[in-house]
């Protein structure tokens, strides 16, 4: 009898699991609950509830995440912060003992690349025109082709802006898509504001006609299109990523434009997602944001 009971019971845990979709939120009396096949699973007494891509379940300052089998992932008292990756569909989330989490549809997400965005937005929807500037650098100078125009718009001296001349790729050449116009997807759930980044805020700090020069052994930005120097000729090291760059001098590093220009950490990783690793001159450990908002560990 017991183990026909335990058979049985294994079976409906397995179709709870293995369902094809998320545990579903319900209304009741303005709160919020999760059933799943008319079994409620947490009752309605919480005020807000994010079923995608992981469970979040909001009552007060309180806030609880669960996976889509409704397995505790974090509960509110370990919870530092957590952001929703909107275009990226991710939810990150950081731990008051500095672990940083990052969930998609599948469960927890070990594979870093696949939180870094894309140049290229898929739409089948057609609801925007893109287009593709190449820059390239040849004969001391930069040239610009528009795709979309099919030719050369203008040559760029450089030389007087110095020598190592590279794109923000840190390459001798560059291609950017780009979008005329871009309609935003909806999600089937709302999204939380205060936990919801737009992934369009990643292509936007950093413009594609800044390159990365030296001048008498130090470095700088220079912005060719309209001929003005962004970062002046005093860094030690500047590494370009994505769209921003890890910039050092005297030692210490900070993130363009996301942190600013004055460096002031000795140690400071590339973003992951959302968040980037640092450690203070006295020896302080946490996490900053995009928009250079730091969370120390606790």
């Amino acid at each position: 009898m017991k183990t026909i009971f335990s058979f049985y019971l294994f079976l409906s845990f397995s179709v709870f699991c293995h369902g094809q979709n998320f545990p579903e939120k319900f209304e009741d009396n303005t709160k919020f609950g999760i059933k799943y096949h008319e079994k409620i699973i947490l009752p309605a007494v919480y005020d807000k509830i994010v079923t995608y891509p992981v469970i979040i379940a909001i009552k007060g300052i309180e806030r609880t995440i669960y996976d889509n089998k409704m397995v505790l992932l974090h509960n509110n008292s370990e919870i530092l912060t957590y952001v929703y990756l909107d275009e990226l569909e991710k939810l990150q989330v950081l731990t008051k003992n500095g672990k940083l989490f990052s969930y998609n549809n599948d469960g927890l997400i070990t594979d870093f690349f696949k939180l870094n965005p894309t140049e290229t937005i898929n739409n089948k929807n057609n609801s925007f025109e893109n287009g593709c500037n190449r820059y390239f650098i040849k004969n001391k100078k930069i040239h610009l082709q528009n795709l979309k125009n099919g030719y050369l718009d203008y040559d760029i001296e450089y030389k007087k802006y110095g020598k190592s001349v590279k794109f923000l790729n840190n390459m001798k050449k560059m291609e950017i898509e780009y979008l005329y116009s871009y309609k935003r997807k909806q999600q089937q759930d709302s999204i939380i504001d205060d936990i919801a980044f737009d992934e369009e805020i990643y292509f936007k700090p950093l413009k594609t006609n800044y390159i990365v020069s030296k001048i008498k052994g130090k470095y700088g930005v220079w912005d060719f299109v309209n001929e003005k120097i962004i970062l002046s000729y005093d860094y030690e090291k500047i590494v370009p990523y994505h769209n921003y760059l890890m910039i050092k001098k005297n030692k210490l590093y900070t993130f363009y434009p996301n942190i600013g220009t004055k460096p002031k950490y000795k140690k400071l990783e590339p973003y992951i997602g959302y968040f980037a690793r640092f450690e203070t001159i006295d020896d302080k450990k946490g996490w900053v944001d995009r928009k250079g908002k730091e969370y120390f560990d606790e």
